[in-house]
């Protein structure tokens, strides 16, 4: 999961404009948050959610329009919320 994440990034990740790549990029941030909050290990998972919720962020400002955009942020926040509640 960091290798993909990794290869998005150079793609350019969160700062790309290519259609899909930013949700790609943020979706794959919470999902190692995910893992990574399951195995215990809180500051890394903190950290995933954070990057997630920072591109989630700058895609519902950009679509203000689409509810999509902000059920996804919505949802890393609540995911991040969960994490420091530990």
């Amino acid at each position: 999961m960091r290798q993909a994440l990794a290869n998005l990034e150079r793609l350019g990740g969160s700062s790309s404009n290519v259609p899909g790549l930013k949700e790609s990029f943020a979706g794959d941030h919470s999902e190692l948050g995910m893992l990574l909050a399951r195995s215990g290990r809180t500051p890394e998972a903190e950290a995933s959610y954070r990057k997630a919720v920072e591109v989630y962020e700058a895609l519902a400002a950009a679509s203000p329009d689409a509810p999509s955009s902000r059920d996804r942020l919505a949802g890393a926040y609540q995911a991040l919320g969960s994490v420091l509640r530990r």
